[in-house]
């Protein structure tokens, strides 16, 4: 129903500031027959714009020429802050067509002119007004509800695309996968991997892949003559089992696969893996399916093969752990108490020799069991690197030590060749490099009757921060010959040489190359017969400054004679199933002062420890009744174990065993035979005590007027303690003085000590403490 109809009310807004024009407008409204309405006026465009946000307007009739707007502004504010607005009759005293268009435009339903104006006209106005505000609506609605089924249509017309894709794809995934399975099946019957053959009842074979033919060896010529049957490739010892399977498959048109073999052309067999089925309809043809078994059987040969090769080893592990412990342990108590004698005061000097032949027999014996050892860890893979810094003069000069006697013993000399470029320390595996070394200074003094043996040592910058070692090891010896140069680096082999020698067991190159190679290196060997052999190796290593080198190998460097003052009573538990194990350790402790006890078994141990609280134990691992695992895992467990420290001792030699050892609850390991410096120092590691050593006695015999101490000397420069020590071992006075005077500006009180001392001429003295502080 339209709203201008007599039985509707119609809301005028009337936005006027002349009262008079205002008087005017509702006063030809009200003279309009039929017209029902209710007339608001306010003064402005604001309090037109506040109604408009809370009444409920029907019309509203705009003045242009308001006091705060005029002409289109006042259009444009109407509509910023009343987007809404109802139907709208602009009012102007205008008579702009410009004016009244862009009016319309801009959303005004008519333009009138005041003066011109009259009751009806104005009646009329609004109600076209209305009219036209209606029709927008309507048409809007329509055109709202036009586009929603449009949107509704156009939603339905997609989803029938939509399904009609679908249906399109899945088609098109049916023809795809129907031709994939037709070419899977031809590739199946053309593949070199599935022979496939149509055969008959009489044992012909009518037509075959070139799969079959490959496995049997014939060529498709034999096939189209007849001379490829398949009763003719079986052979004697399969018949009743192909007689089998042709009765399963008569019985129920297939047969189960079974393996078999056939004779190829060439008469080698071929282990097979063969079915099939009747052709449908026929009792007499048939097709069958051969699998090529050859490479899965010699796979199960080679499996078989190697979990053969890996219990034979696992059985060679065994037995090395075994004979290392039975050789280890009697070895470490000859050793250990070799030393024990070899110190006591008033011996003879027969005696004394004798007991140097006799620890020099056993570190051979100690160094052949680790060559073994080694042999048999690099074959399993067991070997890994294990990287420390240190200093590689120090190391220098170790191996000249180590060798000046053996081989000024043999009228040899011995040079140590340094470039003055090498680094002074570096990172690398120590224990390895060392050991290469060893073993080639020690083959070229073996083999060498006059002349000499010289070690040098170059370098090559790779950056910064790394570079490569470059050691060369040359002898003026027998040589090698050239047919032996090949299996040089074999196994337990000697060359012509080192048989006539009758001395070593042949692996010194071996487990050398393989360090070498290990740390990143190769070995290289030239020599010729009558002038001498040359072996040198490269191996990478990182550069380092001082605060990376590795603690000193000898913690305790030299011979504990007690406990220092002040200390209190350790109590020391020994468990080792061996009495003169055990009888070694009491002789190292009970004289310096330990309170010890000793236990046989792991189950005493426990007992002992539970009964006496020991603060350390030095735990055998193989024991009886109880082993020192289980032992440690016990004691560890309990609510107090953790106060006790507890160290492994094992015989194994296997040093990747200490994993188990920490596993089970040990703090630490040692392995037998161990040096009495390793030996004290794991207990100064662990409980914190302090040792008197030899040395600390033979430095208090100076006066204390002129005592002289390590610690003073560490405080110098090192330039400064070089050149003294260079000037001490000249036998230089003057140098000496110099040396001294300089001292001075540091040190008054040390340089005075220093002078008293050599006017003494105590240079050995002074020499003796120097290098004790040095290192």
């Amino acid at each position: 129903m339209p709203v201008f109809m007599n039985t509707m009310q119609i809301h005028i807004l009337l936005i006027e500031d002349n009262p008079g024009d205002a008087h005017l407008i509702g006063h030809m409204l009200s003279e309009a027959q039929g017209f029902v309405f209710q007339l608001t006026w306010v003064e402005n465009l604001t309090a037109g714009i506040q109604r408009l946000q809370h009444d409920c307007i029907d019309v509203v009739l705009l003045d242009l020429g308001l006091p705060e707007s005029s002409g289109l502004d006042t259009l444009r504010r109407l509509f910023d802050h009343a987007p809404k607005v109802p139907t709208l009759v602009v009012l102007s005293g205008l008579m702009d067509e410009n004016i009244a268009f862009q009016a319309v435009q801009s959303g005004a339903q008519d333009y009138l002119i005041k003066g011109q104006v009259d009751s009806a006209l104005l009646v009329r106005s609004i109600r076209y007004a209305l009219e036209r505000s209606q029709a927008e609506e309507a048409l809007r609605l329509a055109h709202a509800e036009l586009e929603q089924r449009v949107e509704e249509r156009t939603l339905e017309l997609a989803n029938a695309v939509k399904a009609l894709h679908a249906e399109i794809a899945e088609r098109k995934r049916t023809e795809e996968a129907l031709q994939e399975r037709e070419v899977l099946i031809r590739h199946l019957v053309q593949s070199n991997i599935i022979g496939i053959f149509l055969w008959d009842i009489k044992g012909g074979i009518n037509e075959a892949n070139d799969a079959l033919l490959q496995i049997t060896g014939y060529s498709r010529e034999d096939l189209t003559t007849g001379n490829l049957r398949w009763e003719a490739m079986t052979p004697p010892e399969y018949q009743s089992v192909d007689a089998w399977a042709v009765e399963e498959l008569r019985s129920g048109g297939s047969c189960t696969p079974y393996e078999k073999e056939f004779i190829r052309k060439d008469g080698t067999r071929v282990p097979v893996l063969i079915g099939g089925g009747l052709i449908q309809g026929s009792m007499q043809n048939g097709i069958a399916f051969v699998l090529d078994l050859s490479a899965r059987k010699q796979a199960y040969a080679e499996r078989q093969a190697r979990e053969v090769a890996e219990a034979a080893s696992q059985a060679k592990s065994e037995f090395l752990a075994n004979i290392s412990h039975e050789l280890r342990s009697p070895l470490n108590t000859i050793l250990g108490f070799s030393r024990l004698v070899a110190r006591k005061p008033g011996l003879s000097r027969e005696v004394q020799e004798d007991m140097n032949i006799i620890l020099r027999s056993g570190e051979h014996l100690h160094t052949l069991i680790n060559q073994v050892l080694n042999l048999s860890k690099i074959e399993a893979g067991q070997i890994s690197l294990n990287e420390t810094g240190f200093d590689l003069d120090r190391l220098l000069n170790e191996l000249e030590d180590m060798f000046s006697v053996k081989s000024r013993d043999k009228g040899l000399q011995l040079f140590i060749k340094r470039v003055h470029d090498v680094p002074p320390y570096v990172r690398a595996d120590l224990v390895k490099l060392r050991q290469v070394l060893i073993n080639l200074i020690s083959n070229a003094i073996k083999f060498t009757e006059k002349g000499g043996v010289t070690l040098e040592l170059k370098q090559q910058q790779l950056s910064s921060d790394e570079c490569r070692l470059l050691f060369e090891v040359s002898d003026t010896g027998y040589g090698i010959a050239p047919e032996e140069m090949d299996s040089i680096f074999d196994a337990f082999t000697q060359t012509g040489a080192g048989r006539q020698a009758q001395d070593g067991t042949g692996l010194g190159l071996t487990i050398s190359r393989s360090f070498v190679r290990l740390m990143g290196g190769d070995i290289r060997i030239n020599s010729q017969v009558g002038r001498g052999t040359t072996v040198n190796f490269d191996i990478p290593v990182q550069i380092v400054d001082v605060s990376a080198l590795v603690a000193a190998t000898d913690a305790a460097p030299h011979q504990v004679v007690a406990l220092a003052p002040g200390q209190p009573i350790y109590r020391i538990l020994v468990a080792d199933d061996q009495r003169t194990a055990r009888q070694l350790l009491v002789r190292l402790l009970a004289p310096l002062g330990f309170s010890v006890r000793e236990a046989s078994n792991g189950q005493e141990a426990l007992e002992v420890w539970q009964t006496w609280r020991p603060h350390l134990i030095w735990m055998d691992m193989r024991m009886p009744v109880l082993d020192g695992r289980e032992a440690a895992r016990r004691i560890k467990n309990a609510p107090e174990g953790g106060d006790t420290i507890i160290i492994a001792l094992t015989a194994s030699g296997f040093e990747e065993e200490r994993a188990e050892m920490l596993d089970a609850g040990c703090d630490d390991f040692l392995s037998k035979p161990f040096a009495e410096a390793d030996f004290f120092h794991l207990m100064q590691k662990h409980l914190g005590l302090q040792f008197a050593y030899q040395e600390d006695a033979i430095l208090a015999v100076a006066p204390s007027s002129h005592r002289l101490e390590p610690a003073s000397l560490v405080k110098l420069p090192a330039r400064l303690l070089a050149i003294l020590e260079q000037a001490l071992v000249q036998l230089d006075a003057v140098a000496v003085d110099r040396a001294i005077a300089e001292i001075r500006m540091h040190d008054f009180s040390l340089a005075d000590t220093l002078q008293t001392l050599t006017d003494e001429f105590q240079y050995d003295r002074i020499l003796h403490v120097l290098q004790h502080a040095r290192s």
